[in-house]
């Protein structure tokens, strides 16, 4: 009898918070009210249920706070598998996409005044904060291999920017963005460790290194930036992802958020690079962005020097 009772246990529709509500049985004398909620996880899976409504046709519906649950609850319960696989899907992604060319107008700078003897000076001498952010990194915080190949990349990013806008064309070009995919590897290794897993993140660092640095290598092989593209912007987006899903071990979230913002403020800079400098023609565009991504730099350096275990987390 119990076993008929609870076979004939129906769902009639989904709460206000999208959660399956069984909230009815059926008797002979008509449908009798109840209220015991399911609440789908994935120890308990909520399956595709019949709904009866008031014309008795059924319906097939699922659990939209159950679908979004079980994808959350898999990238916490799995993260590092993820983490790879979204870098091996987005990787083939790539694949069906055309090649993608270096546009020869990306060296003509709206600002190529010389001072001093030196061409397009302040978009060579604005990449000095980056020598000074990268050298006291390397002095202060040298932890592990993950915190001295970022600051070691930012410390090298302020030269090969230099001598890239010192001459600015393709072969130059290759001097400044090797240093930066050392950044984007660290930083994205340094957000697994702190928030996921802390061996993860430091074998994570080798392939991402090894990936950027082939990127670029392909690039003067082929002129194709497609790899390079995927360089720099995957461990943006893979960071905010990570900063969503994870919670903090360490104090100091604001500081990844404002850096984030502060890479976000400068690419936005570099495309406006013309605009911007139309306006006075005080600074330009291009060199606002690179006062931008020292500022996030110097934003990590801050995070390193001042981040403090959480207490009942670690």
């Amino acid at each position: 009898m119990l076993h008929g009772l609870l076979t004939s246990f129906l769902v009639l529709d989904i709460d206000e918070r999208g959660e399956i509500c069984r909230k009815a049985f059926r008797r002979r004398s008509g449908f009798v009210l109840a209220r015991p909620a399911v609440v789908p996880c994935r120890y308990c899976p909520a399956p595709a249920l019949p709904v009866v409504q008031d014309n008795h046709r059924p319906r097939i519906i699922r659990s939209t706070a159950y679908n979004s649950m079980t994808i959350s609850s898999t990238v916490r319960d799995r993260p590092v598998p993820v983490l790879y696989g979204l870098m091996i899907v987005s990787l083939a992604a790539l694949l069906p996409l055309p090649p993608l060319l270096q546009d020869q107008s990306y060296h003509q700078f709206a600002d190529q005044r010389e001072l001093f003897g030196i061409p397009n000076f302040w978009n060579v001498v604005s990449n000095l904060p980056f020598i000074a952010v990268g050298a006291v990194g390397l002095l202060q915080v040298r932890r592990d291999a993950t915190t001295i190949v970022l600051f070691t990349g930012l410390f090298l990013t302020g030269f090969g920017s230099s001598y890239y806008h010192l001459n600015p064309n393709d072969g130059t070009l290759f001097w400044d963005r090797l240093p930066m995919t050392l950044c984007f590897a660290a930083i994205l290794a340094a957000v697994v460790e702190e928030r996921v897993d802390a061996r993860a993140g430091a074998m994570l660092l080798r392939p991402l290194l090894a990936i950027g640095i082939f990127s670029l290598l392909l690039w003067r092989w082929t002129d194709d930036l497609r790899l390079y593209a995927w360089a720099q912007f995957f461990p943006f987006l893979a960071l905010v992802l990570i900063l969503q899903l994870f919670p903090a071990k360490y104090t100091g979230t604001s500081y990844w958020i404002t850096a984030a913002a502060l890479y976000a403020l400068a690419k936005l800079l570099e495309y406006l690079d013309e605009k911007i400098y139309s306006v006075g023609s005080i600074l330009s565009g291009h060199t606002l962005k690179h006062l931008a991504a020292a500022s996030a730099g110097f934003v990590i350096l801050r995070l390193f020097q001042t981040r403090r275990p959480i207490d009942g987390v670690l």
